[in-house]
């Protein structure tokens, strides 16, 4: 972590070309492969209402675990809801957030969706 409190993250560098080749098995690219690497502790929240502060936010989730960093979306989805992400410092506390958030209505209103984030990849694979 850096001074002013960012996150910089560093990884291999995948040209175009070689990017476009998928390998088997997974049927992910190098960079979506190396993503999901470094974000296999990050989570996706849905249903986050938007009066809620981001330090509100984090003080709840920081319950299970060290958190790297969060972010809330700006952009409100419908109904005065947002979603948010959460890169904790290991695969265990995201598991434990998954756990102990999903389905709770910890900040009332509808309850949260909590899962593992997943790439726009992984989520057109999914669908097929």
């Amino acid at each position: 972590m850096q001074k002013n409190g960012t996150v910089m993250m560093v990884s291999q560098h995948f040209s175009r070309k070689e990017n476009e080749v998928t390998v088997k098995g997974d049927g992910l690219t190098p960079i979506a492969r190396n993503m999901k690497k470094t974000y296999d502790s990050n989570i996706y929240i849905k249903n986050v209402p938007i009066t809620l502060t981001e330090e509100e936010f984090k003080k709840e989730f920081a319950s299970c675990g060290n958190i790297i960093s969060c972010k809330l979306n700006d952009t409100p989805q419908p109904s005065n809801y947002r979603s948010a992400y959460v890169l904790y410092d290991n695969v265990q506390d995201a598991q434990r957030a998954i756990k102990n958030y999903h389905e709770s209505s910890v900040f009332g209103g509808k309850p949260l969706q909590v899962d593992f984030w997943l790439s726009k990849q992984e989520i057109a694979s999914e669908k097929k």
